[in-house]
């Protein structure tokens, strides 16, 4: 019933939708938009490939797009693992509105007029504001997907793939986390454990369903 019912509502929906999962690196977002996909939602059109020890299934992100995100981060002075704000004075500049430009058209590009989609990237909790606009102009809802683990499992986890010390990861989770909240406060949006997407994925998409009021 679940499976049905995220496919039926996406066909039936007046507008169209994305489902924005905006979460910290290792906390699950990968396998929340590969469930999501499952149950009906578009993936992108090039995917990011799976990479064997690391992701093995695959990390649904749209890899235009991903590639993108880390050409933003470049230009502002940064990197997806720079627990750093990024200048707000940045994001008026004409380098943030090309890069916006660049963002809608990959978008386009890589969904076309799908009605429920599913864009993935953990990079996308420093840049929201940005993203709200571009589905703005696109006349996309954003409904936003906030997976959560525990920050010492994530730095746990960082630290066996990056060699990242504890308490940047830790930083690093606070500051993603934290981002996602603010950014998406008065939108349709919802919250996913790790490790009760793991433990009763049944439970958990169920939940998800009726914050989003997608059923």
């Amino acid at each position: 019933p679940i499976s049905r019912g995220f496919m039926a509502d996406s066909e039936g929906s007046g507008g169209r939708r994305a489902l924005v999962v905006a979460g910290m690196h290792r906390s699950g977002t990968s396998a929340t938009a590969g469930v999501m996909s499952v149950l009906g939602a578009s993936l992108p059109r090039v995917l990011m490939p799976a990479l064997p020890g690391n992701n093995d299934v695959g990390f649904f992100e749209p890899s235009r797009i991903v590639e993108i995100h880390d050409e933003l981060l470049a230009a502002a002075g940064s990197t997806w693992h720079d627990p750093s704000p990024l200048p707000e004075a940045w994001f008026r500049s004409p380098a943030a509105r090309a890069f916006g430009q660049r963002l809608r058209a990959a978008y386009v590009e890589e969904y076309g007029d799908a009605r429920l989609t599913v864009l993935k990237d953990p990079r996308i909790c420093r840049f929201l504001p940005l993203w709200r606009e571009i589905m703005d102009s696109l006349n996309v809802t954003p409904l936003f997907v906030i997976p959560f683990r525990h920050p010492m499992e994530v730095a746990a986890s960082l630290a066996r793939r990056d060699g990242f010390p504890s308490r940047k990861s830790q930083v690093l989770w606070l500051q993603h986390v934290l981002l996602a909240e603010e950014a998406t406060r008065g939108c349709g949006r919802g919250f996913i454990a790790y490790e009760e997407l793991l433990s009763d994925p049944r439970t958990a998409l169920a939940r998800l369903g009726r914050d989003l009021a997608v059923d």
